[in-house]
This record gives C-alpha cells, structure tokens and sequence, in this order.
C-alpha cells in the first residue's frame, strides 16, 4: 500500500439473518503496535491517513443479535519506496598520479527508514575497494591510486527497503 493512503472503513457492515439486531467494531494498530482507533463502529471510525511505514493491522469484529462474534484480521504493509538522501561534503580532484593519496570528503545520507553509506572505488582493472561504510554517516579518508586510469568513486546510500542513491566521481589517475 503506498505511503499517504487514507483509509476508510466507514462502509463496513455486518448482517444477521436471523436476527435483525446485528454490530460491527473496528481496531487499527499501527507498525509500532499502538492502537489509531479501538473498537470503533465503523460509521464513528475516523478516516486515517497511513503515514508510517511497516505493517498495519485492521481487525473487523463482527456479532450478532446472540452476541457470537467472528473476527476478521487483515495485515496489509506500507512500503518504502523513496531512496535516500545523501550528501558529501566537499569535492574530489578529477586527477591524480599513481601512488598519490587523494581525500575522499565526508559524507551523510538520511531516510526515514534506516540507512547505511559506503564508499566505493571501481579500479580500471575491474576490481572494487570498499574504503569505508557506517549508519547515516562516512567520516571522510584517503585514497592511493596504485593503478593508472579511469577510477570510479562512489558514494551509495542504501535503506532498509533496498532504495539506493549514488554520487558519482572520475578520477583519472596517470603514470608519474
């Protein structure tokens, strides 16, 4: 279900054929298990906007005109569907010598889901060096170029629900 939906209950009903006195509650927990509406009657059940992501839980009592009841319980998710938002602080040199160190800029990212950084760099030869990672934040470094050519430093935020952000850098490193 996507985040923002409003949900509207105030149609629910319950009939008892043999027996014309019939009611209907209604109970929506929230992901973070706390009650939006407890054991409403449908019609008095506010409309309610799903603004927390996770699994909601509507439980749809029904008794009739004996008091026997019947439950039904319908789980239904809001999903994370945004990427997160990541932002580096400063700027990488477009061009280096091998054997120089160049300063990768610290860098943050936030979403309302949780989320991890890290810090890529592609070689030309195909291999990949993980030169940091942690929870919202990189706390900047260094990086030595062994290798001459098109290097690729990327910057990649990732939340809980597999939303990713990248920044991109190029960085040509030439033989001395």
């Amino acid at each position: 279900m996507e985040k923002g939906y409003t949900l509207d209950v105030s149609s629910l009903a319950a009939y008892d054929v043999l027996n014309a006195s019939s009611s209907v509650s209604v109970t929506l927990t929230k992901p973070d298990g706390t009650k939006a509406y407890e054991n409403c009657e449908p019609m008095k059940a506010p409309k309610y906007m799903l603004s927390d992501i996770g699994v909601y839980a509507l439980k749809i009592v029904a008794r009739d005109g004996n008091g026997a009841a019947t439950t039904l319980t319908c789980r239904f998710a809001v999903e994370d569907d945004s990427a997160p938002e990541i932002s580096v602080s400063g700027k990488i040199a477009e061009a280096a010598k091998c054997g120089e160190t160049i300063a990768l800029p610290s860098a943050s990212a936030s979403d309302e889901s949780g989320v991890t950084i890290r810090v890529y760099v592609f070689r030309p030869d195909g291999t990949i060096d993980i030169i940091g990672e942690g929870k919202t934040t990189y706390a900047g470094g260094g990086y030595r170029f062994v290798r001459s050519g098109a290097h690729r430093i990327v910057y990649l935020a990732e939340d809980e629900y597999g939303n990713v952000s990248t920044i991109t850098y190029l960085v040509n490193a030439e033989e001395k």
